[in-house]
C-alpha cells in the first residue's frame, strides 16, 4: 500500500467526518474514486454481485470495495463456500431469494 494511497484515505476520512457524513467505504484501486460499502438496508445484493461457481463477482464500485475489504474471495473464503456448496448448505434459500430478488 502506498504512502499516496493512505494520505488519499486519510484526508477522505477527516472530510467525511467533518461534513458529519455517516458513510464508510474505500477506495477503488482501479478507478482510484471513493465508494462507500455495500448496505444491505439500502442496496440490493444482485445490483452488486453475483455468486458464479464460489466466487462472488463485483458488478459496481461499490461491491468492489466492499468484497476487497471483507475478503469476499480469499482462498479460506472459496473453499469454504466450495465445501457448503458440495454439502448443498449454500447458498441457503433465503439468501437465494435475495440474490435473485
Amino acid at each position: 500500500m502506498s504512502v499516496t494511497y493512505l494520505s488519499v484515505e486519510l484526508r477522505r476520512l477527516v472530510a467525511t467526518r467533518a461534513e458529519g457524513i455517516r458513510e464508510f467505504g474505500s477506495v477503488d484501486w482501479e478507478s482510484g474514486e471513493f465508494a462507500r460499502f455495500f448496505n444491505p438496508r439500502l442496496d440490493r445484493w444482485p445490483d452488486h454481485f453475483k455468486l458464479v461457481g464460489n466466487r462472488i463477482e463485483t458488478l459496481t464500485i461499490i461491491a468492489a470495495v466492499t468484497a476487497r475489504i471483507l475478503g469476499f474471495n480469499r482462498p479460506e473464503r472459496i473453499l469454504e463456500r466450495q465445501t457448503l456448496q458440495e454439502i448443498g448448505r449454500y447458498p441457503n434459500a433465503v439468501a437465494l431469494r435475495r440474490m435473485q430478488a
